[in-house]
């Protein structure tokens, strides 16, 4: 290059374009670089999405098995409750005697007596948790039923007065796929489909 007025002319030239090379290729490269960073930025955003796809996808299997799990649980439980009411029924019209719209039954062992239930008779069911001893003594369920009806009275030798509501509660359970009537405490469990205490008939009742 040259010296004076042209040479620093040219000078000028050569550095101004060196500049403006130096700057573009900068953006350049600051562009490229900048795209690399949003890329690596990117793959980890799509991968930590990803990751929480599939946690989201394992938990929603977790909950799904475990919902599953407490339905088919609480069927059981609703359809054992429903055969545990059905099995109350066939041992209550075993015990009672129906009668146009009443219902009759010993009021003593030595059927001297007897007690009139008046109306239509309800059954309610009433389950219990059961304890691993009672899975190893071969029990599927255990509860209670209760009878309840508008009103009760008693004869002996006459009419006792009519009293409001009654309500009568035995146990049962089902044990070895048999359903049993539990009496009291101190004897024995019987077993509902031949169980057949002695009943009241429609003749045997004072006119």
């Amino acid at each position: 290059m040259g010296r004076g007025p042209a040479g620093q002319e040219a000078g000028f030239a050569v550095g101004t374009n060196a500049k403006r090379w130096r700057a573009g290729h900068s953006g350049v490269y600051s562009f490229v670089a900048g795209q690399a960073k949003w890329k690596s930025r990117l793959n980890l955003t799509m991968r930590h999405t990803h990751l929480r796809t599939k946690l989201c996808a394992a938990l929603g299997s977790v909950f799904i098995a475990a919902l599953s799990i407490a339905t088919i649980v609480g069927c059981k439980n609703v359809e054992a409750d429903r055969e545990a009411k059905t099995e109350a029924q066939i041992l209550v019209d075993k015990i009672y005697t129906k009668c146009g719209d009443s219902h009759y039954i010993w009021a003593d062992p030595n059927r001297l007596s007897f007690r009139e239930l008046k109306g239509d008779l309800h059954i309610s069911i009433e389950s219990s948790a059961l304890s691993d001893v009672d899975h190893m003594n071969g029990y599927e369920w255990r509860g209670v039923a209760t009878l309840r009806c508008p009103a009760q009275r008693d004869w002996a030798g006459g009419w006792w007065p009519w009293h409001a509501n009654c309500g009568y509660s035995f146990p049962l359970s089902k044990r070895n796929a048999n359903w049993m009537y539990d009496p009291s405490a101190f004897v024995q469990q019987l077993p509902i489909n031949s169980y057949n205490p002695p009943k009241v008939s429609c003749e045997q009742l004072p006119k």
